[in-house]
This record gives C-alpha cells, sequence and structure tokens, in this order.
C-alpha cells in the first residue's frame, strides 16, 4: 500500500503509516529528516487493519475496512493533524483506491463502489454511493472472493474518456460520468482470463492476463470484433409515474446495427417483446413502431455484427390512456 504525496512516500502496515525521508525513498529511517510513522489504531477504533491511502483534496484519505481517517501532513514530520473520520465505510482492495473527476477518491466498499467526497458548502468529507445502480452485484461478488482475489482486485482510470476501471478477477466494471451530457452509468466487459495487472500508457489500456497481455481496441484503439455490446435502460415513465400509457414508437441517434427489446411489466422484467433491428439515426424517420401498454417501460438494446457500436440517445413515445 503506497502513496506519494508531496515530497515523501508513504506505506501502510497492518495499523501503521511510514513515510519515508524527504525526497529519498529509500530511506525509511524515523530518524532521517522527514520520516516518521504514526500509528493510525490509536486514532480510531476499526484501523488496526490498514487498507488503502487515496489523495483526498489536500490531504490524505486512510483507509481501513470500516473507518476511513483525513490527515494533514506538513515537511515537519511531527506536524500531522488528523481530520475528519467516516465510519462504517471503508476500503476492502488497496488498489482500487484512486482519484477520479478532480473531487473524488474512489474506492472499493464491501457494500459496492463508493466515492468520497466533500459535502456541499460545509467541505466536510462523505462517503457518495455512485455504485448504486450494480450494488447488488458487487456486494455479492466481494463476500464470495477470498483475501488474495480482493487483494489482485485494481483500478485505472481510462486515459482517453477518463472513465474509472475496477477490474475483478477476468471482470471489468466501467464508470462513465458525463455530467454535461446528464451521463452516469456502469458498464460491464468481460476479459479472456483473471487480469493480473492493467496499466494505461499513454492513451492506451493494456492488461495481463497470465503470459498474455491484451491492448484494448490494438495499435490504433480502434480494433473492434464481433462481440455484441448490451445496453440495459431503467424503467422509463415519461415523468409521470401513476399514468397508464400505449407506447406507440421508438427513435434512436445510433452508430451500427441494434436490436431493441421492451418490457412492460416490472413484476416480470425477463418478460420480452423484440421491436426492431434499427440501423443509425431514425429521427428523420419516426416510422419506429413499439406497440404495449403499461405505465413503464423498459428497453434494451444488443449490436448485431462487427466494427463499431454506439448508442447516443434515445427516445420512447407514448400517449396517455384513459383520464389518469
Amino acid at each position: 500500500i503506497l502513496l506519494t504525496l508531496g515530497s515523501n512516500l508513504y506505506s501502510a502496515s497492518d495499523s501503521t503509516l511510514y513515510r519515508c525521508a524527504l525526497d529519498d525513498p529509500t530511506d525509511w529511517n524515523p530518524a532521517s529528516a522527514g520520516a516518521a510513522f504514526y500509528n493510525m489504531s490509536t486514532q480510531a477504533a476499526g484501523s488496526e487493519t490498514l487498507t488503502g491511502l487515496g489523495e483526498y483534496d489536500q490531504s490524505m484519505a486512510v483507509f481501513s475496512r470500516r473507518t476511513i481517517q483525513i490527515w494533514d501532513f506538513s515537511a515537519d514530520p511531527t506536524v500531522a493533524i488528523a481530520g475528519n473520520r467516516l465510519r462504517n465505510t471503508g476500503c476492502v482492495s488497496p488498489r482500487t483506491v484512486l482519484p477520479f473527476a478532480g473531487s473524488d477518491v474512489f474506492f472499493l466498499d464491501d457494500s459496492g463502489v463508493r466515492s468520497l467526497r466533500s459535502r456541499d458548502l460545509t467541505d466536510s468529507p462523505s462517503a457518495a454511493d455512485v455504485g448504486t445502480p450494480i450494488d447488488d452485484i458487487m456486494s455479492a461478488r466481494v463476500q464470495a472472493m477470498t483475501a488474495d482475489q480482493l487483494a489482485a482486485a485494481h483500478a485505472i482510470i481510462e486515459p482517453t474518456s477518463g472513465r474509472y476501471w475496477l477490474v475483478l478477477g477476468s471482470d471489468v466494471y466501467l464508470f462513465s460520468y458525463f455530467p454535461g451530457a446528464k451521463i452516469s452509468a456502469w458498464s460491464h466487459y468481460t476479459l479472456p482470463g483473471e487480469a493480473v495487472n492493467t496499466i494505461a500508457v499513454d492513451n492506451q489500456v493494456f492488461s495481463r492476463v497470465g503470459n498474455t497481455i491484451y491492448m484494448l481496441g490494438g495499435d490504433t484503439g480502434l480494433t473492434y470484433d464481433s462481440t455484441a455490446a448490451e445496453v440495459e435502460l431503467p424503467y422509463l415513465d415519461g415523468r409521470a409515474i401513476a399514468t397508464w400509457k400505449s407506447w406507440t414508437a421508438i427513435d434512436i441517434a445510433a452508430e451500427g446495427d441494434w436490436q431493441v427489446f421492451a418490457s412492460y411489466d416490472p413484476l416480470a422484467p425477463t418478460v420480452e417483446d423484440e421491436v426492431a433491428t434499427l440501423t443509425g439515426t431514425t429521427f428523420m424517420r419516426l416510422d419506429m413502431p413499439m406497440l404495449g401498454e403499461s405505465p413503464f417501460v423498459k428497453l434494451r438494446f444488443v449490436s448485431t455484427g462487427s466494427g463499431a457500436a454506439r448508442l447516443g440517445n434515445v427516445v420512447a413515445h407514448y400517449e396517455r390512456l384513459g383520464a389518469g
């Protein structure tokens, strides 16, 4: 567990946080200028085993499994100020702690992916539930993982789009966050095997599986295969939740070919109709019919063929039924 902050390298072992001498990561002697060690368990219960370190604003977040401590360090090792503490949340995998979007620190908690961020106005830290859409999946996955598997879990920030990648064995969970476009969504990729490590170099991503190193998108980053991409939206209510509707048509802005499926009953989410196979953008035609009556509709899209597939916009048309 390592973190560079200022002119020091910090390392955590059991309950102790160590820091090297100023500008010398080979010297950990407490008698050297700038070197020191701090017992975190004397500051907060539950910090007997440290599980991660992260840069939080101008401070350091020191993680255990059920506690997060915020510390301010200076060049003088005797000046170490303990700040806020967050209880009942923490990190289970040291290599999943990463800064994200300039103001957040993402980490894997027992309940899923969480974000350490400042509360509005008060500037005090809080743990936000950015992973809510996949919490059930992640919580079950974490509980089933061994200590070695949790230690092997790791994360990166994809360099071209800024997405957070969480790698658990052969599974990759991506968080896409583009507030200007009102996008906040999770994606799931499957690797050919369990990844030993994943890194970003310049604008490319490499992942090692066994003795094979894979490069995302090939040399150009634009190489695609015939793997089907699947996009599933939550139930849509047209901003009129308690209203029966006749869902009449669908339009998309897309690249490639997409099969469209619709589900109208939240009590039977796996029962769905195949609406159509659409190619490209349909808004100029406005004639893609859909037939279903329900207060809600859930749409699922599956790409077909090889090459790039992109889904940019979806509009579901409906008419209100009855007086409601």
